[in-house]
């Protein structure tokens, strides 16, 4: 557990009831895990449960790993066009790494809409939805410019 709260809220100023809120931030590694503490939350009653992050503890390595990539393509590409005109390619002039904004994160499948509503209506165990995360997709794209030979 990495982070926890608790804070009070009155429900009626004229009696002394009280009811009790409680904020915790859990890093889980596994789905098998994150699995566990619903059945956890389940057990207890607990009447609101969410995923606010899911990350990779890699995605660095794979963000070089990709732009890697990318700049040996956009070499690739250069090389077989200028083979079209019996040139080739010779070393990089300029290499700018172009932004982009749909990097796509891994996002759970298990919604919490499905917690509440087997909450409501009492699935059967079989029926409950399995837990499960989308591949990591990352793209990246280069511009380069390279000398011609």
């Amino acid at each position: 557990m990495s982070d926890a709260s608790a804070g009070f809220v009155p429900v009626k100023r004229k009696k002394q009831e009280v009811l009790t809120s409680k904020n915790y931030i859990l890093k889980m590694a596994t789905t098998t895990e994150v699995a566990s503490a619903f059945d956890v939350l389940d057990t207890v009653e607990a009447l609101n449960a969410d995923i606010s992050r899911v990350a990779h503890s890699e995605i660095e390595k794979y963000r070089k790993e990709v732009k890697i990539m990318a700049v040996k393509a956009a070499k690739e590409k250069a090389g077989y066009l200028l083979e079209a005109i019996d040139e080739s390619v010779g070393k990089p002039l300029m290499i700018q790494e172009r932004e982009t904004y749909d990097d796509v994160m891994p996002l759970a499948n298990y919604r919490m809409k499905a917690m509440s509503t087997m909450a409501d209506s009492e699935m059967a165990p079989e029926q409950l939805p399995e837990l499960s995360f989308q591949k990591i997709k990352l793209k990246y794209s280069v511009f380069a410019r390279f000398e011609i030979k």
